[in-house]
């Protein structure tokens, strides 16, 4: 029976040691660096939890700015024990970013917001909240943009189509191209003697919306004469006619830019003489009616009417001529 006990406790003290060397294997292979939920699992899953409620706030555009940072020496989402480096991330379409600038458009989806391409759709959504911001200054939604979302410190690919960052946000993020042609709608007005108008003219442009978020100035621009401008519509003034050319040459000085037609009446004999071809100007109007020569009648009480039909400001002012 002693033998027996003695049998016993030996077995139960090699039982011991091997079930300590189990042990011991098991901690070695499974060290605090291995457990499942480390640290850096935790940092991820708080930033996705993070993500997700800020995918459901409609009162901001967080979930476009928010990113994970990691910790203060940097970030190291994959865990290999090197920080900020290049990875590729994402289920069905992946992209290489950087650890440590993470967005949340690049790891949780937000269809209801942004679509089914979040990168693409934040780009839109931010640009328009800061050219709203900005009053449409482009430059200025650029530099706001670009302030919130940059690429990070790792060398993200030079190919343009594997770069979220130069694909969805370019230099010039918020002033794309547009086709003034079908995108840009009403005249704006800009005031009285704005761009190439006269005082007595206001100026208007063409502005215009693009359909997702940008807002730019198109070319086309045109003068109105306005009364609220002051100065009326058109002038003609101090016109001096050079009868040693043939036809007679029309010398006016004018506030249009452009004259469709200079006319000259004969009031003695009812006759009409005018230079239809355009006339560009803007200082005077020069013109040489055909016909218009010594077989117009003059007298001492015969006057001629010389007219000028103004493309820009609108009008067709007069004045009256003695015979020279």
């Amino acid at each position: 029976m002693a033998n027996m006990s003695l049998e016993t406790v030996v077995s139960f003290i090699i039982l011991l040691v091997v079930a300590g060397v189990i042990i011991s294997m098991v901690l070695t292979r499974i060290g605090p660096e291995n457990l499942p939920y480390k640290e850096v699992e935790m940092q991820q899953m708080e930033f996705k939890n993070k993500c997700t409620a800020l995918c459901t706030d409609t009162s901001s555009l967080d979930y476009c700015r928010y990113y994970f940072e990691g910790g203060k020496d940097g970030a190291d989402w994959d865990g290999n024990g090197r920080k900020n480096e290049l990875i590729s991330i994402g289920d069905y379409v992946t992209w290489d970013v950087c650890e440590e600038r993470i967005y949340c458009f690049s790891m949780v989806p937000c269809d209801k917001r942004f679509g089914s391409n979040p990168a693409k759709g934040c780009a839109s959504a931010l640009c328009q909240a800061y050219l709203d911001k900005y009053k449409g200054n482009v430059l200025k939604a650029n530099e706001a943009v670009h302030d919130k979302i940059k690429p990070g410190t790792c060398h993200l690919p030079e190919d343009i189509e594997d770069n979220w960052f130069e694909q969805y946000f370019p230099s010039d993020v918020c002033g794309s191209a547009v086709d003034c042609n079908t995108e840009c709608t009403a005249f704006v007005d800009q005031g009285c003697g704005a761009g190439s108008c006269a005082a007595n003219e206001k100026y208007y442009n063409r502005t215009c919306t693009y359909v997702n978020y940008n807002k730019t100035t198109c070319p086309e621009e045109e003068c109105r004469p306005d009364a609220s401008c002051g100065g009326g519509g058109a002038t003609l003034s101090a016109c001096v006619i050079n009868k040693t050319t043939t036809p007679y040459t029309i010398t006016c000085n004018t506030n249009c830019n452009t004259a469709s037609m200079v006319s000259v009446a004969d009031m003695d004999s009812g006759s009409l003489r005018t230079d239809s071809a355009p006339i560009v100007n803007g200082v005077t109007a020069v013109a040489q009616p055909s016909g218009f020569d010594a077989t117009f009648s003059c007298g001492p009480s015969i006057t001629w009417i010389i007219s000028l039909s103004c493309t820009n400001p609108s009008g067709t002012p007069f004045v009256m001529v003695g015979c020279p």
